[in-house]
């Protein structure tokens, strides 16, 4: 988690602000197993919401249209951990790209890890936040950004806004609006009648359950 500088936005005065994401990290390969590190959003139960990783042949890049070359369900319930993906075949000399999905599908792919040809590690995980004036006392404008392929309208994601320092599991949100593009990255007004003193969470969803959540900022209003 990240804390940025105290901005001052229209109509409200914001305190404090900080951002939360899915990362995933290659750690080890040999020819047959890949070695994988995970952190997830706070609550997330991994194995009970269908997190899974995908593996294509590629560099830097989540091949949303094509067939991935291996998938694994990511094990335990906790929101951090490591795992191996087994009985593969990774060839010498050749870029791989493992992506994250907080869903059992690649559409829920949200963050990735790539090990060039050469070995270096890339590594590259969705955001969402309020830029210093977007954030009004009637509207929040929302940017957000996740990996190149990826259709927002398609895959029928959304963002959300909660009261409270994390987005919970359950419990509807007070607003929420489907992204309207399916550019990677964009912004989308969130209607919503904000209170002063107040700390809100805004989340971002990599499909229509409340699981797939990839990334959040939460920001609180001056008294």
């Amino acid at each position: 988690m990240t804390t940025k500088p105290e901005p001052t936005v229209k109509g409200l005065n914001v305190t404090s602000t900080s951002t939360a994401v899915t990362t995933v990290q290659i750690l080890t390969t040999s020819g047959t197993v890949m070695i994988l590190s995970y952190a997830t959003m706070p609550g997330n139960a991994p194995s009970t919401n269908n997190n899974t990783v995908f593996l294509w042949q590629s560099h830097d890049a989540v091949l949303y249209k094509q067939t991935p070359i291996s998938s694994a369900p990511v094990p335990g319930a906790t929101q951090s951990g490591s795992m191996a993906m087994s009985n593969i075949v990774l060839q010498p000399n050749t870029a791989y790209t493992i992506g994250y999905a907080v869903g059992g599908t690649a559409a829920n792919v949200c963050s990735w890890s790539s090990i060039s040809a050469d070995g270096k590690i890339d590594n590259f995980s969705s955001q969402v936040w309020a830029p210093p004036d977007g954030i009004s006392p009637n509207a929040v404008l929302v940017s957000y950004l996740t990996p190149i392929g990826n259709q927002p309208q398609a895959g029928a994601q959304w963002v959300g806004i909660w009261m409270g320092v994390s987005v919970p599991y359950t419990g509807a949100p007070i607003s929420q609006q489907l992204i309207t593009s399916n550019a990677e990255s964009g912004q989308q007004a969130l209607l919503v009648q904000l209170a002063r003193g107040t700390t809100y969470t805004i989340g971002y969803f990599m499909g229509t359950a409340q699981t797939t959540l990839a990334a959040s900022f939460t920001f609180t209003t001056t008294s």
